[in-house]
């Protein structure tokens, strides 16, 4: 088999939920084992049979499509709620673009499943999506999240360590412009690369490499902001309060780092090794399947965190998010009093 034969299999739709290395190639290598037998046609059809594998075709996506649709809900509702109906402060402007990039994710899984179990049953079901695009876009949004609550440990690590400049000296306009930053950021890092791509000027893939360098600077980042809101928050006697926003971030973190870790670990192999085969790995769909989960659960984290256990059933999520992130402009307005008395 060419170079040229490779790489059509390598940008085939049906790589997106493969149930096991790729059929061509054993096809090909069991052509050259059997013409001089005549049997060619009755061996191909035995590895099409054996490749089938219900559990990777139907379980895998039918379990991502539930987790994608339970997340939409609860990011759409709170896109509509922080958009139109809560007051805007620094934190709830990281938690809207958040919302947005994690709705960007998991659109994007459901669309990636629909072509995949589709292409499993009609030949090309959707010979007009580029599955070369789809993961470009993936990567975008899912590059975007991970920058956002980077930032957001970066913030909340800053407002406790140093809560007058945070209060005082910090922009006003901070969040807006940093998350600008990030979005423009990404969509000019993949926008470049599908266009030189789209243009046959490069054949190299680059999400194992820009993965690569999120999980060096935002893994680390992450897990130090972590550790040091929880020593700050959790373990010194003069923190009397815990409050449900520091929880929320708390949580949010830790679900991140331990969900996106399989995807991690894919993308940080595909630098070592061959990217595309290691779409053919059961890691694969447990990476897939982490990331759809990930994104769907920062909506119930502010729902549970938020709540009134006291009446639990008769709160809307419109007061749940205003009593997690309402704590934010509280902590800014019990620090006026401190903040005159040092000037």
């Amino acid at each position: 088999m060419g170079t040229e034969d490779y790489h059509t299999i390598s940008t085939d739709p049906d790589y997106l939920y493969p149930t096991d290395p790729p059929l061509e190639l054993f096809s090909h290598g069991l052509n050259v084992m059997t013409n001089f037998s005549g049997t060619c046609m009755l061996t191909e059809l035995n590895v099409t049979a054996d490749s089938y594998n219900p559990g990777s075709v139907f379980v895998w996506p039918m379990l991502q499509y539930f987790l994608c649709i339970l997340g939409l809900v609860g990011n759409g509702n709170v896109i509509w709620l922080l958009a139109f109906h809560i007051k805007r402060n620094t934190f709830t402007t990281y938690v809207l673009n958040l919302a947005l990039a994690d709705s960007g994710v998991l659109i994007i899984l459901l669309v990636i499943g629909i072509v995949d179990v589709s292409n499993h049953f009609v030949w090309h079901g959707f010979p007009f999506l580029d599955v070369q695009i789809l993961y470009y876009l993936f990567g975008l949004m899912h590059g975007v999240g991970q920058f956002l609550l980077t930032t957001i440990s970066i913030d909340r690590c800053a407002s406790v360590l140093f809560p007058i400049w945070h209060r005082c000296r910090r922009p006003p306009h901070l969040s807006a412009i940093i998350c600008t930053l990030i979005w423009a950021l990404w969509f000019l890092v993949y926008g470049v690369h599908m266009i030189l791509f789209s243009m046959s000027r490069i054949s190299t893939d680059i999400s194992p490499y820009v993965a690569l360098a999120n999980g060096l600077i935002c893994f680390p980042v992450m897990t130090i902001s972590s550790l040091t809101l929880f020593i700050k928050v959790y373990f010194k006697s003069h923190q009397s309060r815990r409050g449900k926003l520091i929880k929320t971030i708390l949580l949010a973190l830790l679900f991140f780092l331990i969900l996106a870790f399989p995807l991690t670990v894919i993308y940080v192999l595909g630098v070592f090794f061959d990217f595309h085969f290691l779409l053919h790995c059961s890691i694969w769909h447990l990476g897939l399947f982490c990331a759809s989960l990930n994104s769907s659960v920062n909506p119930l984290i502010y729902f549970l965190v938020g709540r009134n256990r006291r009446s639990p059933s008769t709160e809307s999520m419109k007061f749940i998010l205003q009593r997690v992130f309402k704590e934010q402009e509280n902590s800014e307005g019990d620090l006026e009093p401190r903040v005159q008395i040092q000037l």
